[in-house]
């Protein structure tokens, strides 16, 4: 038999074998596609129920300065920033000898 006559049965049994290969594949991942995960499956949980929480009041006396996270009481030098945001000005002033943007949200100063 010629080596011209031996291609056909040869493409043939590659053609079943990669079907076969492509089954067992398929079937070994029961058909999930990768786009069916997501990277939060592989967390672990928060161990707590999020949704259960009840929001916050945010008064005066909750806000915080997030420089030395001491509360800001309405009797203290406060000062806000032209980002709106707000720290004692005692540590404000400090900070912004070292950086010229805001220590909450980065917005510069200047």
């Amino acid at each position: 038999m010629p080596i011209q006559n031996l291609w056909l049965p040869f493409g043939i049994a590659i053609t079943v074998g990669a079907l076969i290969i492509g089954m067992f594949y398929r079937e070994r991942n029961h058909g999930y596609e990768y786009s069916d995960y997501t990277g939060s499956d592989f967390l672990p949980d928060a161990g707590y129920d999020t949704k259960s929480q009840k929001p916050r009041k945010k008064d005066e006396e909750d806000e915080r300065c997030i420089i030395c996270y001491d509360s800001m009481k309405r009797h203290q030098n406060i000062r806000t920033l032209p980002c709106a945001h707000k720290f004692h000005k005692k540590c404000v002033n400090e900070w912004l000898r070292l950086e010229n943007f805001c220590p909450m949200c980065r917005t510069s100063v200047v």
